[in-house]
């Protein structure tokens, strides 16, 4: 995987792409997990974004109309 491939969420918020985004979670086990499973995926499409801060979480929810991981 590339850091190309690694967004933080302001820059998800500002720059919608077309694209797969895999949201994680800081200190969440299974998305650590997950992302080590997906890590050989080299596409420019696929894009992890790391929610650090409750109220990124609560605009995802919002984004998606999900609250869970």
């Amino acid at each position: 995987m590339f850091d190309s491939q690694k967004l933080s969420f302001e820059n998800f918020l500002m720059g919608l792409k077309h694209g797969v985004y895999i949201f994680t979670k800081d200190g969440c086990q299974a998305c650590e997990d997950y992302k080590r499973e997906i890590a050989w995926e080299n596409s420019c499409f696929l894009y992890i974004v790391e929610t650090t801060t409750e109220e990124e979480r609560n605009i995802l929810a919002k984004l998606v109309g999900r609250n869970g991981f």
